[in-house]
């Protein structure tokens, strides 16, 4: 056998390593991209900020699974991930779309990781603004027509609590109560003080320190609760007031429990006179 020039040996490999890697960019290019959405750029705080799929071209489960083994989601600077897709042997769960209420004012950086044998294949983020605009909490005054039949509840994937509210107009009054809610399969005494503390904490962060506190001067704080308040809560007493721009706002204590009144703690607000 003759022997092969080695210039032409060294041509052949070059040509093979070309092929192999305009095979491994073509390859690249036509893989499965998962990026997402969110249907506006802004939200209020407790409006619910819904979020969405898009891919670079049409799949089916078959190409998902080979191209991902997992698609989380996750927000910079807070910790843990929510999974929106994974699967097993047998099975695959998928999240075309999901939601996610926000508690707190600001720009959020908002990621997409997909995996694939636990190296990080695909990366995507949005900026996404939460605002806090409205007299109090996600309401705005003056929209408020009728009475909610039930409590409204929100939920912040990556919070450690979660909140309800439930709107009233009864007489020409207006309020809005906020109460802490309890996933802890207890009842309400086991964990008041911490919905006391959770409840006091948040309205301090979103507007501000109380105006009035039952630590300086109790007789003055009731006083206050019974003049400022159009409508103050039967058989309540207000550990602390808030006096915003826009509402009156009070961390009160139920007295007497009953069906009806299950949380000894809550906020109760109405419109500023």
């Amino acid at each position: 056998m003759k022997n092969i020039p080695a210039f032409i040996l060294v041509t052949i490999i070059l040509l093979i390593s070309c092929t192999k890697n305009e095979d491994e960019i073509t390859e690249k290019s036509n893989r499965l991209k998962i990026s997402f959405k969110s249907e506006k750029e802004t939200a209020e705080i407790f409006e619910l900020a819904n979020f969405y799929f898009v891919s670079n071209n049409d799949f089916d489960f078959l190409e998902l699974r080979e191209t991902y083994d997992s698609l989380v989601w996750n927000v910079k600077n807070i910790q843990g991930t929510q999974k929106l897709y994974s699967h097993t042997p047998s099975s695959s769960n998928f999240i075309f779309n999901w939601s996610t209420n926000f508690f707190y004012p600001g720009s959020y950086t908002i990621y997409l990781f997909g995996y694939k044998n636990n190296q990080i294949v695909q990366k995507d983020s949005i900026n996404f603004g939460i605002t806090n605009s409205k007299d109090f909490l996600g309401y705005d005054w003056a929209e408020i027509t009728d009475s909610d039949k039930y409590n409204i509840g929100y939920h912040d994937a990556f919070s450690n609590y979660n909140f309800s509210t439930r709107k009233t107009k009864n007489d020409g009054i207006t309020s809005v109560t906020l109460l802490h809610m309890n996933d802890k399969d207890q009842g309400d005494f086991d964990y008041a003080g911490e919905t006391k503390k959770i409840l006091y904490d948040y309205i301090c962060k979103i507007y501000s320190q109380p105006t009035y506190i039952e630590n300086d001067n109790k007789d003055l704080l009731m006083e206050k609760y019974k003049t400022l308040f159009k409508s103050p809560q039967a058989n309540t007493v207000p550990v602390c007031i808030w006096i915003t721009k826009t509402s009156n706002i009070a961390l009160i204590d139920y007295l007497k429990m009953d069906y009806y009144n299950s949380a000894k703690f809550r906020i109760y607000a109405e419109p500023k006179n």
